[in-house]
């Protein structure tokens, strides 16, 4: 099996959330997609 494509995706929520008695904070988060020779992402 060989990677042959890598994918990454930056993201980000359009709303802030609020957890308990923490402040509100913006959500964001990253994405990564391995491709293989064979077809498994």
């Amino acid at each position: 099996m060989i990677i042959t494509d890598i994918k990454t995706y930056l993201l980000e929520l359009d709303f802030k959330i609020k957890i308990g008695s923490m402040p509100r904070f913006k959500v964001t988060g990253i994405n990564t997609n391995l491709i293989t020779d064979e077809g498994i992402e």
